[in-house]
């Protein structure tokens, strides 16, 4: 009887040395994604096409009027 109780009495020594090492169980991995990257489409001006073309025609008129208005005589 006493050779069963100090195996018992060993067992429950090492059982509780041992616990702490199996708390936490073992830990899932971590994965960790590939960072998404996002380019944005830059136009090549700032202007939209309405406003390119309203300049347009305002230099054109502009060029217009400034040779009309030299006449030699």
């Amino acid at each position: 009887m006493k050779k069963t109780l100090t195996v018992l009495a060993a067992g429950a020594i090492v059982a509780t040395a041992v616990a702490p090492a199996f708390a936490g169980g073992r830990a899932a991995p971590i994965v960790e994604e590939a960072p998404v990257v996002v380019v944005e489409d830059n136009p090549g001006s700032s202007l939209n096409p309405g406003t390119a073309g309203l300049l347009l025609l305002l230099l054109l008129g502009a060029g217009i009027a400034a040779s009309g208005s030299s006449s030699s005589t």
